[in-house]
């Protein structure tokens, strides 16, 4: 009945993992692991695939379901419209549209999508998530390596609306979710308890750093403090 769940989020400067635990009524954070990846590895791949099996071997993980983001520059993201809302219906037509679109072989890609519900449309948009199959095999012979089989791998955005999804308890609401990271932010507006819209803007707290650097040029203390100073807002130190 309890269930202890190890959380991956891969991201291009660090790999974050929550380990929890749930209950009758609550869900425990056990820990917080953050991982910053070696920068002076120039292949990303290599430098992710490093911290991500630190992790795993510094962790005992064997009695936790895996869950893990995929890292959202690595894959391709397309938006469809259909003139229908039924989802099974654009399941089955979705594969069509997806491989008139994507730089490769259908057969060299794994893909899934996300509703997208606005209430004034007869039809449904959808955001369809298209990753090559080697990358997750890549992940997935790091965490096999340990015995460990994860059960499902997600993207950012989906992530942060799964997340809302499991929590909340207020019906018909809406929110705005925002995740900052170093190079990009996420935002999801959700209306009624439905994902509305979401967008990727390539601006982070690496962005933030340098404006205040730039601005504090003459002021040398502040400039090497704010240079060297961690602004994870994720961070325990930081909050």
């Amino acid at each position: 009945m309890f269930e202890n769940i190890a959380i991956f989020d891969i991201g291009t400067y660090s790999i974050k993992c929550i380990k929890a635990k749930t209950g009758f009524r609550n869900f425990q954070i056990e820990s917080l692991i953050i991982e910053d990846l070696n920068l002076s590895i120039e292949n990303k791949s290599e430098r992710i695939n490093n911290g991500l099996e630190k992790i795993i071997s510094q962790n005992d993980l064997n009695d936790y379901t895996i869950i893990t983001t995929l890292p959202s520059s690595k894959l391709f993201f397309y938006t469809f419209n259909f003139p229908f809302k039924n989802v099974n219906q654009i399941s089955e037509v979705i594969t069509y549209e997806i491989a008139d679109s994507i730089p490769l072989d259908l057969d060299a890609v794994i893909y899934d999508f996300q509703p997208i519900y606005h209430e004034n449309l007869e039809g449904m948009s959808t955001i369809a998530v298209v990753s090559p199959k080697i990358l997750i095999q890549q992940y997935l012979e790091i965490f096999f390596k340990y015995n460990l089989n994860p059960v499902f791998m997600g993207t950012e955005f989906n992530a942060l609306f799964q997340a809302y999804n499991y929590f909340n308890t207020v019906q018909n609401e809406s929110a705005i979710q925002i995740n900052i990271g170093y190079e990009k932010s996420i935002i999801n507006l959700i209306l009624n308890n439905n994902l509305y819209a979401t967008r990727c803007i390539l601006f982070g707290i690496k962005n933030i750093e340098e404006h205040l650097i730039k601005l504090s040029s003459d002021k040398t203390d502040l400039k090497n403090f704010l240079a060297h100073y961690s602004f994870d807002l994720s961070s325990f130190d930081n909050n």
